[in-house]
């Protein structure tokens, strides 16, 4: 009987023990969110889009021109797509190795190429460990690539944000961030995943080194959300085009060396200043080898090789240089409630290779693009959880007839017609 008693009151005890460690757990789960969206998306003439349903557009083709002296590819062009709807699920749970521990995951219906569109793929996926009292956090698995500042980067209606002034990368990686006050150092290592290099699949994954990047940023913020944010990263990428060469003696296959890679450099800042009424963004990159960003670039065959050996050179062996190319735009937004209007204006410049190339080598994107601009104005009208947006966009390529022995674009016509383009988007944005 002792015994009994004894125990039901261990049970009566311990009931609000186990209600609150029920009431935790219910606290920790998945949270779905997202939105539906759809476009009417019109343009002036032919572009070239991602998924080619003109709704991802980079930048307007080149002038085609028949026997009669007609731009072929001055064709109008509308369409109606919806695969930019998307599915995110931030993720919580319990504490792990001392740290808070969360996971996020987001999918769309955009496909990871042109015969995949209207294919729900991956966008992100990661787990996040952040220790709060040592400012240490720690993040794995596939997320915005470095470059792509999720802090500032364009409110453009238009699906890409500013895409190819703007990177546009997600990338497996290891990222470790610490924080000073105001400040945030971090450091990441990656690899290419969906966004690949024009020098093939498996270029950067065979060169057998991450790509590493480093970035510092400045926050202060005050708590009705206006404030300056501030930053500037450095990156550093390998990539091994191939791995084998033939000789010219013999014709025989050789395995290429670490000496037949190319390396890449990228340099990038950024300032977003936020006040009651309009937000002002610029960001600007100097870089290398950033085509697997969907961005002006990529590199060539050296024509004279100066670090391989007599042998490497008797095999086929080759050096490789990267192009430079300058990028950068200014958003400016303001921040109504019911009503927003915003301008988006960017620019790249193709500032070819600092060394001599190897004609018909060129591996990349744009490559004989000496230039292109974009301007596009917005207005977005708001209600509840529902958006309506209208925006109009000129966008303008100069192409060179060939590029010259350091790979800069020449032959070019500032005078004459450029490839240019308008486009306008009726857009419709239900959030969840």
């Amino acid at each position: 009987m002792r015994r009994s008693v004894l125990l039901f009151f261990a049970i009566l005890l311990s009931i609000p023990f186990i209600a609150n460690a029920q009431e935790e757990e219910k606290s920790f789960g998945i949270k779905w969110a997202g939105y539906i969206k759809n476009d009417a998306v019109y343009n002036s003439r032919r572009v070239i889009s991602a998924r080619g349903e003109n709704q991802f557009l980079l930048s307007p083709r080149d002038i085609d021109l028949d026997a009669a002296g007609n731009d072929i590819n001055a064709v109008p062009n509308f369409n109606l797509i919806g695969i930019e709807t998307r599915l995110k699920g931030a993720i919580s749970g319990p504490d792990a190795f001392g740290a808070k521990t969360s996971g996020y995951v987001e999918g769309d219906f955009f496909g990871t190429s042109a015969g995949t569109k209207f294919s729900f793929r991956l966008r992100h996926a990661f787990v996040k460990m952040n220790w709060e009292d040592k400012g240490l956090t720690v993040l794995s698995g596939q997320y915005w690539h470095p470059t792509f500042v999720t802090d500032c980067y364009p409110g453009t209606v238009s699906f890409g944000a500013g895409v190819p002034f703007n990177p546009l990368s997600r990338n497996p990686q290891i990222r470790i961030s610490k924080t000073f006050g105001s400040l945030n150092v971090f450091l990441a290592v990656l690899s290419e995943g969906h966004f690949k290099s024009k020098a093939g699949a498996t270029a950067h994954m065979e060169s057998g080194i991450p790509e590493g990047h480093l970035q510092v940023q400045y926050k202060q913020v005050a708590e009705d959300g206006t404030g300056i944010w501030a930053g500037a990263g450095f990156g550093y990428k390998v990539l091994k085009p191939a791995l084998s060469t033939t000789s010219p003696l013999t014709g025989d296959a050789y395995k290429t060396t670490f000496g037949q890679n190319v390396s890449s450099m990228t340099a990038h800042a950024y300032i977003k200043y936020k006040i009651a009424p309009v937000t002002v963004k610029l960001w600007g990159m100097y870089g290398q080898g950033n085509d697997n960003m969907v961005m002006m670039g990529g590199f060539a065959q050296r024509l004279n090789a100066e670090n391989l050996s007599t042998a490497e050179i008797q095999h086929g062996g080759m050096e490789y240089t990267p192009f430079n190319v300058a990028s950068g735009w200014l958003d400016i937004n303001s921040n109504g409630s019911t009503w927003q209007a915003g301008l988006f204006a960017g620019y790249s410049k193709n500032l070819g290779s600092n060394n001599l190339i190897v004609s018909g080598t060129e591996v990349g994107r744009w490559m004989t693009a000496a230039c292109m601009a974009r301007v596009a104005p917005r207005l977005v009208f708001i209600s509840g959880k529902l958006k309506i947006a209208v925006e109009a966009e000129y966008g303008v390529l100069y192409y060179g007839d060939r590029i010259d022995n350091y790979g800069k674009p020449i032959d070019v016509d500032y005078t004459e017609r450029p490839a240019d383009n308008i486009k306008g988007l009726l857009s419709f944005v239900y959030s969840f």
